[in-house]
């Protein structure tokens, strides 16, 4: 738990000027993501065409590279997108020879992605990869502030939701 906090935040700390966008927990075709990615970049009219589409899309990243802005695409669940829509995503976001510097992607999750990046289809994001973390469990402390930011994030209030003894439950069972 906490990625997509830990990316935003990182993402956050970067000098300059920067867009991201998030592409959620959810299962998406390559066509679904590009109409995803135009609407975070504040498309109002997308055309019919995939072709179309992409030149728009490929339009806008060289805009925003020419107004020195780097482009961050955050994808939550890399796994559920698929392989295929992941290799589409990395076609989309590859820097070309002159015309844009592309967008930099932040894949997040589980223990299953790496095995999933080691696919054929998914040969160039692996040569892309420049950094890669895996998150320890947090400490019972830091659940609980975590716990606490999600709830204040949602309006809630965690005190009144859980009872004092909640620590327990928050602290892993030791095996036997």
């Amino acid at each position: 738990s906490g990625k997509t906090t830990l990316v935003n935040r990182a993402l956050e700390s970067i000098d300059g000027n920067r867009k991201t966008v998030l592409v959620p927990r959810m299962h998406l075709n390559s066509d679904d993501v590009l109409e995803l990615l135009l609407g975070e970049l504040g498309v109002q009219e997308i055309p019919t065409g995939t072709i179309q589409k992409f030149a728009l899309f490929r339009r806008h990243l060289k805009d925003l590279a020419e107004s020195n802005t780097r482009v961050f695409i955050a994808i939550e669940d890399s796994v559920r997108l698929g392989i295929d829509t992941l290799a589409e995503v990395e076609a989309l976001t590859a820097a070309d020879a002159g015309e844009s510097d592309g967008a930099s992607l932040v894949l997040m999750g589980d223990e299953t992605l790496g095995e999933t990046l080691r696919e054929a289809p998914l040969v160039r994001i692996q040569q892309r990869v420049r950094q890669r973390l895996t998150i320890a469990a947090l400490p019972v402390a830091e659940m609980r502030g975590y716990l606490r930011h999600c709830f204040r994030l949602a309006g809630g209030d965690f005190e009144q939701v859980f009872a004092d003894g909640i620590d327990a439950i928050l602290t892993p069972a030791t095996p036997s």
